[in-house]
């Protein structure tokens, strides 16, 4: 019985977590499309965001370099910045119990990826920020620096932040210890991962790129070294108030929401 409710528990964590992410995902990748475009425009260059990517209304041949670089930097550059400012705002909130701090995780997490998981994937297949490195002529050399760097950044923002992402174990939990950190942490974080990724792909099926399904993967990089040194860390202690651990109806009303909204209106595009 008690084995039942903890299951059942660590599935409650598992569906708000999963919910957050998809929200955190929908919201950053159009706000970082938007800023895409917006740069577009700069150059006189008009563009559609659909579901699955966005759309240039140009010629490749009619591309210059300045405008590649700009264009196709804009996002990763704005990734960046939105994550120094929700960096900042989650030291400010990371003690305190909401659950709503989760969304703020996910999406520091995704604008990390969205930078330098671009920065890793854009060097080999040569797409998103793999454009600027070739119009900057970087030889193969250096894009091999650039996926080592990519990758070791993300490797260590795991490490040094895995128990500042520990803290949002005190939204359903007064203690954090050796009987509940692990399943805690495969349940905040690993399953929504997965399961998160399986519905983003079904969202922008058929038009998905492989591109963009590696990119959104190189998170598992950050979410290794973090669930090592989390399992081996230290118990947390938070303070004695009551917790429960119950689905919020609001976040899965919302994932839901903008999962319909998301495809219905982007099937269409939003034109610059």
């Amino acid at each position: 019985m008690k084995s039942r409710l903890l299951r059942k528990e660590y599935l409650i964590i598992a569906s708000n977590s999963t919910s957050l992410f998809v929200i955190s995902y929908l919201i950053l990748w159009l706000v970082l499309k938007v800023i895409t475009a917006i740069a577009a425009l700069a150059f006189g260059i008009h563009s559609v965001i659909n579901y699955d990517k966005i759309d240039f209304l140009i010629r490749g041949s009619d591309w210059t370099g300045d405008a590649v670089q700009i264009v196709f930097s804009a996002g990763p550059v704005a990734a960046f910045i939105i994550s120094l400012f929700l960096l900042i705002l989650y030291g400010n909130i990371v003690q305190e119990s909401g659950r709503l701090k989760l969304l703020i995780v996910w999406a520091l997490t995704q604008s990390w990826v969205m930078v330098f998981g671009d920065m890793l994937m854009g060097a080999i297949f040569n797409r998103g920020l793999g454009y600027v490195l070739l119009y900057l002529f970087v030889m193969d050399t250096g894009k091999m620096v650039i996926t080592l760097i990519g990758l070791v950044v993300l490797f260590f923002f795991g490490l040094s932040m895995s128990r500042f992402y520990l803290y949002t174990a005190n939204s359903y939990y007064s203690t954090l210890n050796h009987s509940n950190r692990a399943p805690f942490i495969i349940f905040q974080y690993i399953v929504p991962f997965v399961a998160g990724n399986i519905i983003i792909i079904l969202l922008k099926l058929p038009g998905i790129s492989v591109y963009e399904i590696f990119v959104n993967l190189t998170m598992a990089i950050f979410l290794i070294p973090l669930v090592i040194r989390s399992i081996a860390s230290q118990d947390l202690w938070f303070d004695e108030e009551p917790r429960t651990i119950r689905i919020s109806w609001r976040y899965a009303g919302s994932a839901v929401t903008l999962l319909i909204l998301y495809r219905v209106l982007l099937s269409v595009g939003i034109r610059f």
